[in-house]
């Protein structure tokens, strides 16, 4: 809830920063003008993050879902934050900027301009990386072997296992599309079972044997680059059809995604041991959470990762098809 209502602040703000301009129709105006009125939208955002990175420590700080100081908070969320401005940066782009450009400048000028803003929204993703790698280490050797066991199983190559030292956070992550990688936070390493944290890096190794990241990029990819082509071709489009498109593509994701968690934890399960012993895995290492509410029905549209009851009766109900056996398993 908390979340919640920051991003719905925020959303505010950039319906606010998108919708009211300090003066003139903004394709008439100069850029000049333009980076103005941008540089102190900017700050506004900038220091609205900062609060909210601040009020979220204290809260954490509160309750004992953190313990150590300001820093290391930063150190380990303000990763996310950087990246969100990274993407607000680009939708101003594409609302203001792009239609903007289409009308002052000729095609090859127009061309370096948006390779200038390209590299700009790389520099962003590069500080993110980087504030992001201060609390990355790389993985024990007996982890390594571990996932290069598990991969072995599945045919994939993992070319870097690293540990995320995220406080009280755990979690797996499969990451990249040549240089395959696995992060696992330090509070998973610790604290699972080397049985239940094999079935969990084997559900990141089916997200790769799947191609996953692949199907991934190529929708927002896609999606990204229709939504730009319609707004530099008919920037008179009225902002209301802006709003549904974005959120109607970003609920197709979801679905898109929650999709393939079930078949990851499925092809892990027929792989190394059954659905069972998956479903024993994720409960041991996630817990079940509490009982569905209206509301968290609702809210399920809005996250990537179904709810555990569902991936656990998935799971049971393979098990009841194919017997109990995995792909791993031979009868007695």
């Amino acid at each position: 809830m908390y979340k919640g209502v920051h991003l719905g602040v925020l959303a505010g703000l950039a319906a606010l920063v998108a919708l009211v301009f300090l003066r003139g129709e903004p394709l008439n105006q100069p850029l000049s003008e333009l980076l103005v009125e941008d540089g102190f939208n900017f700050v506004l955002f900038a220091v609205y993050l900062a609060w909210y990175l601040f009020q979220s420590y204290q809260w954490e700080r509160q309750t004992g879902r953190f313990r150590s100081g300001y820093g290391e908070y930063l150190k380990q969320y303000a990763f996310f934050q950087i990246l969100l401005l990274d993407i607000l940066l680009l939708l101003r782009l594409d609302e203001r900027y792009l239609p903007w450009m289409l009308l002052h400048y000729p095609e090859v000028e127009r061309f370096y301009l948006e390779a200038i803003a390209v590299l700009f929204f790389v520099g962003i993703q590069g500080i993110a990386v980087l504030v992001r790698s201060l609390k990355m280490e790389e993985a024990p050797r007996e982890i390594c072997q571990l996932v290069k066991d598990v991969a072995a199983v599945f045919g994939v190559q993992i070319r870097r296992v690293r540990v995320w030292q995220l406080e009280l956070v755990g979690n797996a992550f499969a990451t990249g599309l040549i240089r395959r990688s696995i992060f696992l936070t330090g509070s998973l390493v610790a604290y699972t079972a080397p049985d239940d944290l094999r079935m969990i890096v084997g559900h990141e190794c089916a997200h790769f044997k799947l191609h996953h990241l692949e199907v991934r990029m190529a929708y927002v990819a896609s999606w990204v680059w229709l939504g730009s082509f319609l707004l530099e071709r008919y920037p008179e489009i009225h902002w209301i059809y802006v709003v549904f498109y974005g959120f109607a593509g970003y609920l197709l994701f979801n679905v898109m995604a929650r999709r393939q968690e079930i078949q990851a934890d499925q092809m892990a399960a027929a792989k190394l041991g059954g659905g069972a012993k998956m479903a024993e895995a994720l409960v041991r290492t996630f817990g079940m959470g509490s009982a569905s509410t209206g509301f968290s029905r609702l809210f399920r549209w809005f996250i990537t990762h179904p709810e555990m009851e569902m991936r656990v009766n998935h799971l049971m109900a393979m098990d009841s098809i194919s017997g109990g056996k995995s792909e791993g398993s031979s009868s007695v």
